[in-house]
C-alpha cells in the first residue's frame, strides 16, 4: 500500500497529500486516527481527480465533509481519506412573473456543491429571501453526506451530479442514485419568503 500512496502523492501533489496522519481534528466527532494518506478536495473537479486516482490504483477512500457521522477504527484506515470542501453555492435559476409592481421571484434553483455545510445553505437561502432550508441552521454535516439522509434536503432535491461508478459525471433525479456513485453537486428548489 505504501507505493500506491506515494503514487497518489506523486499525481496530487507533496503539499496537497499528508501521508500517515492524525485525521481526528478533521472530524466533527474527533473520533479519528491515523490515515495512510489524506487530502483536502477544493473543487468538485479535485474531487473528481483524486477518486478516480484512487480508483486507477485500487486505493480504499473514504470521503468526509464535516466528519459529523465519522468514527474511524483506532486501527487506522489505510487508504486515502478525502476531505470535501468545495463550496460553490449560487442562484442557477429563479421562475416568477413580471408585473406593474416590478419582478416578483416564486421560486429559485439553488446549485451547491456537495462540500457545502448545511449551516452555510441554511443562510444562503435566507440571504436570497428563500424558504424551505430554516430547519438546517443548527445542523451539523454538508450536503453530501447528508443528502440520502435527510428528509428535507430530499424533499427539496430538484437534480443531482454524480461521479458514477465508471468514472462518468451524470444529472439523475434523487431517486436514481446508486450506492457506488459520489455526489458533486446537487440543485434545490426553494420557494421565494415573498408570496
Amino acid at each position: 500500500m505504501d507505493d500506491k500512496i506515494r503514487l497518489i502523492v506523486s499525481t496530487l501533489g507533496p503539499f496537497r497529500v499528508k501521508v500517515n496522519i492524525d485525521v481526528s481534528e478533521y472530524l466533527a466527532t474527533g473520533l479519528g486516527s491515523k490515515a495512510a494518506g489524506f487530502y483536502i478536495a477544493t473543487t468538485t473537479r479535485e474531487l473528481v481527480n483524486a477518486i478516480k486516482v484512487c480508483r486507477e490504483l485500487k486505493v480504499p477512500y473514504l470521503i468526509i465533509g464535516t466528519g459529523s457521522k465519522v468514527a474511524l477504527s483506532k486501527d487506522g484506515f489505510l487508504g486515502l481519506l478525502i476531505k470535501n470542501r468545495s463550496d460553490n453555492l449560487k442562484v442557477a435559476g429563479v421562475k416568477g412573473k413580471v408585473s406593474r409592481g416590478g419582478i416578483g421571484i416564486e421560486e429559485a434553483l439553488i446549485e451547491a456543491d456537495s462540500g457545502v455545510s448545511l449551516k452555510r445553505m441554511a443562510e444562503f437561502g435566507e440571504s436570497q429571501k428563500l424558504t424551505g432550508f430554516e430547519g438546517l441552521r443548527a445542523s451539523l454535516g454538508t450536503i453530501g453526506g447528508s443528502l440520502l439522509v435527510n428528509d428535507l434536503l430530499i424533499s427539496r432535491c430538484h437534480q443531482v451530479e454524480v461521479l458514477d461508478g465508471g468514472g462518468e459525471v451524470k444529472k439523475k433525479n434523487i431517486g436514481e442514485l446508486k450506492r457506488e456513485e459520489v455526489i458533486l453537486t446537487v440543485i434545490f428548489k426553494l420557494k421565494s419568503k415573498n408570496i
